[in-house]
């Protein structure tokens, strides 16, 4: 009972936080302004925002490599393939993966296809 209760604190107090995070914004001074003092503030709340930014930045550029780096795994090709290795890689698979090219598969066969082959245009598209 007693260990029930406090988790319930301890989530309790976590959504707390939670709440005063969203209202306060990640770069809103420190409450305890007697230890920082208002310059000090203002300069760590700027800190705070520019490496924010930069975090940011750094996952943007991270998640577009992760994306390339599967879009062309999609394709079969390494990380030295050019524009023209791509548009070949596309038009070689499209012919073999579009369900339209495939009349005697039967219902299970051409779902599977049109899902390859929607990845396969989505990774193109990304790519190109």
């Amino acid at each position: 009972m007693l260990r029930a209760l406090g988790a319930l604190d301890i989530e309790a107090s976590t959504q707390a936080s939670y709440a005063r995070a969203a209202t306060t914004g990640p770069t809103a001074a420190p409450t305890n302004a007697s230890r920082v003092g208002a310059t000090g503030a203002s300069t760590n709340a700027s800190r705070i925002g520019a490496r924010a930014s930069a975090n940011a930045a750094n996952l943007r550029a991270r998640s577009g490599d992760v994306r390339r780096a599967a879009a062309m795994r999609v394709l079969g090709l390494d990380g030295s393939a050019d524009a023209g290795d791509v548009k070949r890689a596309y038009r070689r698979l499209a012919r073999t993966l579009h369900p339209d090219l495939q009349p005697g598969a039967d219902d299970e066969r051409r779902r599977l296809l049109e899902r390859r082959f929607a990845e396969l245009t989505a990774a193109y598209e990304a790519l190109v």
